[in-house]
C-alpha cells in the first residue's frame, strides 16, 4: 500500500469530504444512513412497540436499535429501547439508552423542530436518568476524591521526590486523562509522552491501543504537516479541518506500508454544521471502492462503499451514547491481512473479515463531513 501525502475533495454539504493520504482524489457520497426517508426506521420502530406490548423485550430492543441505525429521525426509539431494558432489569443499558435519547433530542432541536411527543418523552427520560444514575454518581464522586488525593500527594512530594510525584499524577491521569490540573503538573514535572519523546504538552493524546505492539516507527502526518494546507490548517500540534467548504489538497510525500498496519486518529468535533456530520477514516481505497470507519452522532459505523455509484453496505454498527461536543476521542483501526478491527476510545467496537486481502490494501485517508474538527493525532505504522 502506498501513502503519498494527501489529496482531499469537499464538494457540497450533500457530499462527504475524503482527505486521502494517497495520490488519488476520492469523491464520496454521503452514507445511506444520512438519507432523509425514515419509512424503514418507522416500520422497525412500530415493530418494536408491538414486541414491547407483547412483553417480548429482547425482540423489542433489537427492533429499536435497528430503527436508530436506519435513515431518519425516529429518535423516540432510544427512549423505548431504554424502557425495554428496564423490563429486562438491565439498569446500566437502560441508563445509556435514556441518555442517548436525551442527547439525540438536544441535537435534533439544534437543527430542526422536535415534536410535542418527543418533548414529553424528554421529561420522562431525564427523570429516569436521575433515578438510575445514583450509583454512577457515587462512583464518579469516589474517583474525583481519589484524584484529588493523588494530586495533593504529588504537590507534597514534588520538591523532595519528583519521580514519586510524577507516578502519583500518572495514576490520576489513568482515572481522568483530561484532568487539567493533573496533566499540567505532570508536564511541569517533566512527564514524558507515550513514545518517550520528551515533555508531553497539555494537549498530548493519551496512548492508544497499539502502543505495545511491535511496529515500525509511527508516521505522524500532523507533525510532518503532510496533509497539505488548502483544507487543513495547523496551530501548534493541532490540525483543523472544516468540511463546510470545498478544496483540494495535493500529495506532499510518499510512505510505503505492507499488509499489516495500524492507524490512530485523535479528534474532537468543534462545530456540527448539520446532523449528518461524521468523522473517521477510509481504508482500502483503490480508485473505485473503499472501507470506512467513522463516528456519527450516536454510533460507530464500519461500512463498504463506492466512490461514484452502487450501494453502501453497513458491515457493523456499534450504537453508543452520542459524542460529547468538544471532547477528545480516539478512533483506531488495525488491519492484518483480511481482518480489520475498529477501536473507539480504547474499546473494540466493530470488525470484519474481507474475502480478499487486496480489498484493504488501497490508500488510507480521513473521512469527514459537515463539521469542523480539531485533530491532535493522525498517524499510521506498519506492524513488524
Amino acid at each position: 500500500m502506498n501513502f503519498y501525502g494527501v489529496r482531499a475533495i469537499a464538494v457540497t454539504t450533500a457530499l462527504a469530504v475524503g482527505v486521502l493520504l494517497g495520490g488519488v482524489a476520492v469523491l464520496v457520497r454521503a452514507p445511506n444512513a444520512l438519507a432523509a426517508d425514515d419509512a424503514v426506521a418507522r416500520s422497525l420502530f412500530d415493530s418494536g412497540k408491538d414486541a414491547l406490548a407483547k412483553r417480548r423485550y429482547d425482540e423489542a430492543v433489537r427492533f429499536f436499535r435497528k430503527a436508530l441505525e436506519e435513515p431518519g429521525d425516529v429518535i423516540e426509539a432510544a427512549y423505548w429501547e431504554a424502557q425495554a431494558y428496564e423490563k429486562l432489569k438491565r439498569s446500566s443499558a437502560a441508563l445509556a439508552a435514556y441518555r442517548r435519547f436525551v442527547a439525540l433530542h438536544d441535537e435534533k432541536r439544534s437543527f430542526t423542530d422536535v415534536t410535542t411527543g418527543e418533548t414529553a418523552l424528554l421529561a420522562k427520560a431525564q427523570k429516569r436518568v436521575e433515578k438510575l444514575a445514583v450509583g454512577e454518581r457515587a462512583l464518579a464522586a469516589l474517583q474525583d476524591a481519589f484524584v484529588a488525593k493523588l494530586i495533593t500527594f504529588a504537590v507534597t512530594h514534588e520538591t523532595d521526590d519528583p519521580a514519586v510525584a510524577r507516578d502519583a499524577l500518572e495514576c490520576a491521569l489513568a482515572i481522568d486523562p483530561e484532568h487539567p490540573d493533573a496533566r499540567q503538573r505532570f508536564v511541569d514535572l517533566g512527564g514524558s509522552d507515550a513514545d518517550g519523546g520528551g515533555v508531553a504538552p497539555a494537549t498530548k493524546a493519551p496512548p492508544g491501543p497499539f502502543e505495545r505492539l511491535k511496529k515500525k516507527p509511527w508516521h505522524d502526518f500532523i507533525a510532518r504537516k503532510s496533509l497539505g494546507t488548502n483544507t487543513a490548517t495547523y496551530t501548534g500540534a493541532s490540525m483543523f479541518i472544516d468540511s463546510k467548504g470545498g478544496s483540494i489538497m495535493r500529495p506532499t510525500e510518499r510512505v510505503k506500508t505492507g499488509e499489516r498496519y495500524v492507524i490512530d486518529l485523535d479528534f474532537r468535533v468543534l462545530k456540527q454544521h448539520a446532523r449528518s456530520w461524521l468523522v473517521g477514516v477510509v481504508v482500502g481505497w483503490n480508485g473505485a471502492e473503499f472501507y470506512s470507519a467513522f463516528a456519527q452522532r450516536g454510533q460507530i459505523v464500519l461500512n463498504r462503499g463506492h466512490a461514484d455509484k452502487g450501494p453502501i453496505e453497513n458491515i457493523d454498527v456499534h450504537p453508543m451514547k452520542p459524542i460529547d461536543p468538544g471532547r477528545w476521542h480516539r478512533l483506531s483501526v488495525r488491519v492484518e491481512g483480511r481482518a480489520m478491527v475498529v477501536w473507539f476510545d480504547g474499546d473494540v467496537v466493530c470488525r470484519t473479515e474481507v474475502a480478499d486481502v487486496a480489498a484493504v490494501q488501497g490508500e488510507i485517508g480521513l473521512f469527514q463531513q459537515r463539521c469542523k474538527v480539531e485533530y491532535r493525532l493522525v498517524k499510521s505504522a506498519e506492524l513488524e
